[in-house]
């Protein structure tokens, strides 16, 4: 129970780290052609653990890191459909950071993603909805009004527009398809489901970049630039494999509640290292996301 807690938490804080890195080189270039070079890194991380794990059986842990892999064509079919589905979470999510100015304030909105997760539990899983998530729904709403309503002048009022546009996209796809992945990482295993997403990434971000990609992919870039970008594959590798391990020892409400991390973090991460400033109708978009996630969390 605590090696799983313990997993999530590491998982989270990684992930921060992971998203936070974003934010320069999407200011820089078309974030395709990143996301191309960090999932090429990410595949060759995955690829060498799943080669030390099935050959020599490395990492001994209580649940098995790759599952049974002799499943049917639908299996994979469907599977792959799901990975290339949440590959849009992520483009979005991308775009939102690169109109949306402040990471602060659009990371912790991102948790409508676990909003999404819910109503797709509800749906194909019958889970109840109950008075707290209806709540939590209604003050996430909430929050992105406070968020979009009080811009400063007509341009901001645009940018905001689009932001919340790009992510709310985000955030469906994100908490629809990582909902229902839960099923088929159980089955083929989190290290195997990890691999698999991000080749899958690979492939489409590389496809992006070849027919639709303004800009030509960077092959002669500084190794500095190079290491950057195997610093965020490092950091995706760890925080999927520990989420994925997480998702298959720990109750739902565990996850959410150590999830609340995310957002705290990204406030200082904002504030100290990134050096953001935050308006007032920001602070209280925050607060009232706080709330809303905190609803989530008493809900279980």
């Amino acid at each position: 129970m605590w090696l799983a807690v313990l997993f999530k938490l590491v998982s989270s804080l990684v992930m921060v780290v992971s998203n936070t890195l974003w934010k320069r080189p999407v200011q820089q270039e078309p974030f395709v052609n990143i996301i191309a070079i960090r999932a090429f890194f990410s595949s060759l991380l995955f690829a060498a653990l799943f080669w030390l794990v099935y050959h020599y059986g490395v990492f001994d842990l209580p649940i098995n890191l790759i599952g049974n892999l002799k499943q049917p064509l639908i299996f994979w079919i469907s599977t792959i459909g799901l990975i290339t589905l949440s590959y849009g979470g992520l483009f979005y999510f991308l775009k939102a950071i690169h109109s949306g100015k402040t990471i602060t304030v659009l990371a912790p909105l991102g948790g409508m993603a676990q909003i999404f997760s819910i109503l797709t539990a509800v749906l194909f899983f019958k889970e109840e909805l109950g008075l707290n998530r209806i709540l939590s729904i209604l003050f996430f709403i909430l929050s992105i009004l406070v968020y979009y309503r009080f811009a400063a002048n007509k341009e901001e009022m645009q940018w905001r527009t689009k932001t919340i546009r790009y992510l709310i996209l985000s955030c469906l796809i994100w908490g629809v398809s990582y909902t229902l992945l839960v099923k088929p990482m159980r089955v083929i295993g989190p290290l195997s489901i990890g691999l698999l997403t991000e080749f899958v990434v690979f492939i489409i971000a590389l496809t992006q970049v070849k027919f639709f990609s303004k800009q030509a992919l960077k092959v002669n870039r500084p190794i500095k630039s190079y290491l950057y970008i195997l610093g965020m594959a490092c950091c995706i590798v760890v925080g999927m494999l520990l989420n994925n391990l997480s998702l298959t020892l720990l109750p739902v409400s565990m996850i959410v509640l150590i999830g609340l991390i995310i957002e705290v973090s990204y406030l200082f991460i904002g504030k100290l290292i990134l050096n953001e400033s935050l308006r007032k109708n920001e602070w209280w978009s925050f607060v009232l996301t706080t709330i809303a996630l905190l609803l989530l969390v008493v809900t279980f």
